[in-house]
């Protein structure tokens, strides 16, 4: 953008003040994450580029610094488009929200669930179960694989137990993770969708819009 041009244009005007500590630093961290990735996502090395738009900022400032008003008020508010419309999309976007039907369970559980009970859910960033402080088999596979574990044999036995027909398999693989609620999957990328409702090795705890949890019988 403006400012990453501004700041090199800068660096090659010899008054710019410590422009080789300057060039250093953009140029370092510019380089990183294009060269190693120490990161699952490649995407969250872009922590390099933010530390490295401080350099870029006072560089370009310094260059701004010489222009008259009425072009520093310009190149600021042609600046401005990219982050306007990062904020516009974060503000309306629903992609990492819970519904109001997940609001309502995670006030449930967090009233009537031991502050040390675990649920099957799926692997999304966030479930009602992260608001009521309760821990759960998975989470965004990601951020397991930044920590250094291998996320995909859990999700296989979380998928197993909520897709896999067989409400006996759920309940012992549930037994042996120590995990008492479940959640079922109601999307469409579940096959042999568990009933639940129909096992007696599990029972109704919560029912409430779109969203039923149920509770491992032998858990008593």
């Amino acid at each position: 953008g403006l400012p990453f041009v501004l700041a090199v244009a800068a660096l090659v005007v010899v008054r710019t003040p410590a422009r080789w500590f300057l060039a250093a630093w953009i140029v370092l961290l510019f380089l990183i994450p294009n060269v190693v990735q120490v990161s699952f996502v490649s995407f969250d090395m872009n922590k390099y580029f933010q530390a490295m738009w401080i350099a870029v900022a006072v560089a370009a400032g310094a260059l701004l610094a010489r222009w008259p008003t009425v072009l520093v008020v310009a190149a600021l508010l042609f600046s401005t488009a990219s982050p306007v419309l990062s904020s516009v999309h974060h503000a309306f976007s629903q992609n990492a929200l819970m519904s109001h039907d997940q609001l309502e369970a995670a006030d449930w559980i967090a009233e009537h669930t031991p502050e040390r009970a675990v649920f099957v859910t799926d692997d999304w960033i966030i479930s009602p179960t992260d608001p009521a402080g309760r821990l759960r088999l998975t989470t965004f596979g990601p951020y397991v694989a930044n920590l250094g574990f291998d996320p995909d044999l859990r999700a296989a036995q979380v998928k197993v137990i909520r897709c896999g027909g067989d409400p006996a398999r759920s309940a012992e693989i549930m037994a042996e993770l120590g995990a008492t609620y479940v959640i079922p999957d109601t999307s469409g990328d579940c096959p042999g969708r568990v009933d639940f409702g129909a096992s007696p090795l599990f029972e109704e705890a919560y029912a409430k819009g779109s969203i039923t949890i149920y509770r491992l019988a032998s858990a008593d």
